[in-house]
């Protein structure tokens, strides 16, 4: 296996004359196409579990990983198997032949081959960076969704959300369904593939929350009294909404009833999203790593906050993210603070971390170098009215899901 020395490189060329050289399925699966700032993995997850409610077979393919790298890879809801990555892995070799291929890009493609191998009806595709030039972008969706537009990867797909909403966009495709789940989407959304007539929430479909259930409807159809999704959060109604105008286009070819609708919204999962797990206190993981994902977590917190006698947060962040920006929605949730720094070259010193948070005026207690180092001293020292926060990339949670499984 050949991997191009470059981590992330942007770009279609190559990875598309691989697919290509691959065997082609005999049957045509139904694609949807999932980019976003946020809500990506959350909107497969309930894509996934309506599907498998109403009885189709499911391929999904999302990142990153947490634990294990299967998990990038579902077939039916379950991690594809060891052997499974493997023979993909090994048609793409043999069809690469001498091109290199990013990590990324064997990942997406190895995706494919394992949905197609298990004849799949219905293949959910996360983009990975941006959209128009991500490697997901080879395969043509039946729908596309653009979850949300918020300021995140500036080195990679510019500093403004018109910029964003641009690349992300490029998931578009003229004659097929577009919809964006972001109530507020910049322009350029609208403006970058052309002949394409995007639905936005609020405008095309909508949605009304009450107490306890909540209601959607478009021009075609409605659905009342529905349960609130079990992902936690409020914003995780906006993804169930652009989710359910999915299904409604794609009603005549996958068939979804009411049922199925409400056992998909109260059985969907995601880890590390808000995910909560009782030790020797309260311990909380989310994998918020922009500004607009820990304004999302800062309120769910609020409204557990009086549970609870003191917030003690873990964070560590990725070197290229506005620490100062994501940090600011959780500084009225935090009483203390732990800064750690995740095993991987991109990570942030903790030191700056911790410098950021002085300026702002907060309580840091501990710097520390190993996730699990600082989980072992904070969890040391908590009660059992405390809760623990672990938040700020997919690899400070992975790290502590793995150090709390142990």
């Amino acid at each position: 296996m050949t991997l191009n020395p470059a981590e992330i490189e942007l770009g279609l060329t190559r990875v598309a004359r691989v697919r290509d050289q691959l065997p082609q399925p005999g049957y045509k699966p139904i694609i949807i196409t999932i980019a976003g700032t946020n809500g990506k993995g959350s909107t497969v997850a309930l894509l996934q579990s309506i599907y498998l409610a109403a009885g189709f077979t499911v391929g999904c393919y999302t990142s990153p990983h947490l634990l294990r790298y299967n998990e990038r890879i579902s077939l039916n809801g379950k991690p594809a198997s060891d052997e499974a990555i493997m023979q993909a892995f090994e048609q793409i070799d043999q069809a690469r032949g001498e091109l290199p291929l990013t990590f990324f890009e064997y990942g997406t493609l190895a995706a494919m081959v394992c949905s197609l191998q298990a004849k799949v009806e219905v293949i959910l595709l996360e983009v990975g960076l941006g959209g128009r030039l991500d490697a997901v972008n080879i395969f043509e969706p039946d729908v596309a969704v653009v979850t949300s537009v918020g300021i995140d990867h500036t080195d990679w797909l510019g500093d403004t959300r018109e910029a964003i909403g641009r690349e992300k966009a490029g998931i578009f495709r003229r004659g097929k369904p577009a919809i964006c789940a972001d109530p507020n989407p910049p322009q350029s959304i609208f403006k970058s593939v052309p002949e394409v007539d995007v639905d936005v929430l609020g405008q095309a479909y909508h949605l009304e929350e009450r107490e306890g259930d909540w209601s959607w409807w478009n021009d075609h159809e409605s659905y009342s009294s529905l349960p609130l999704p079990a992902l936690v959060g409020a914003e995780q109604l906006l993804n169930a909404a652009a989710v359910l105008q999915v299904i409604s286009y794609l009603q005549t070819r996958l068939a979804v009833l009411p049922v199925h609708l409400e056992a998909g919204l109260q059985q969907a999962s995601l880890e590390g999203r808000y995910q909560q797990i009782s030790r020797e206190c309260t311990v909380v993981l989310d994998v918020a790593h922009n500004a607009q994902a820990t304004q999302a977590l800062a309120k769910k917190l609020t409204l557990e906050a009086a549970d609870f006698d003191q917030t003690i947060a873990v964070v560590g962040v990725m070197a290229d993210k506005a620490v100062a920006d994501l940090l600011d929605p959780l500084l009225s949730e935090v009483d203390v603070w732990y800064c750690v720094q995740p095993k991987i070259e991109r990570a942030m010193e903790q030191n700056a971390i911790t410098a950021v948070l002085h300026e702002k005026g907060q309580t840091v207690i501990e710097c520390a170098s190993n996730v699990g180092q600082a989980l072992e001293s904070v969890l040391s020292q908590v009660g059992v009215e405390d809760r623990v926060l672990i938040f700020g990339s997919f690899f400070t949670v992975a790290e502590s899901l793995s150090y709390l499984h142990q």
